[in-house]
């Protein structure tokens, strides 16, 4: 099949917005704050529609504070929207001691 040239590539017409994950467990060391808001700072660049964390009870590797992330995601970007999937609070909470 022929790669098509500029003129004659195609575009799709969609309402679909895409969001993506904020990574928050990790096995070694996580990244650094610079690495984060750098990471964030180009999602909002990219017109990506927004960043999500998931909260996790038990866990076997490093895993960063979801509403941290957020936070720090907040403080600088502009437009892109933040969520959670899940967050679990409250007596949940004991369940990791």
């Amino acid at each position: 099949m022929a790669v098509p040239r500029p003129s004659e590539e195609r575009v799709i017409a969609t309402n679909a917005r895409v969001g993506i994950l904020i990574p928050g467990g990790f096995a070694g060391t996580p990244p650094t704050l610079s690495e984060f808001t750098a990471f964030f700072q180009r999602a909002d660049d990219l017109g990506l529609h927004s960043l999500w964390v998931i909260d996790r009870i038990f866990h076997t590797v490093n895993v960063l504070d979801p509403m941290t992330l957020l936070t720090c995601a907040a403080s600088v970007t502009s437009r892109i929207r933040l969520g959670t999937s899940v967050r679990l609070v409250g007596d949940v909470r004991a369940a990791e001691v």
